[in-house]
């Protein structure tokens, strides 16, 4: 990777405080009742504005759910 892709990717990187792993959303039968299982999560606040910057919309910041807003929960 090299030039503005790479200048992006850096500029990311320096953005997010930790590794930006999280699970938004998990579904799945639960092992014992076999019942279906899930979890929605919000997307953590420390990683907010890289979300932002990497979907190219500095207003995502303001809105109440960006996951929502960016289509990730139908």
């Amino acid at each position: 990777m090299s030039g503005p892709l790479r200048s992006r990717a850096v500029e990311l990187e320096r953005q997010v405080p930790r590794q930006a792993l999280h699970a938004a959303w998990l579904r799945f039968l639960h092992p014992t009742s076999r019942q279906p299982v899930e979890f929605r999560s919000e997307w953590p606040q420390d990683l907010t504005a890289a979300l932002a910057s990497a979907s190219g919309d500095a207003a995502l910041l303001a809105r109440p759910n960006p996951l929502q807003y960016i289509g990730f929960f139908v």
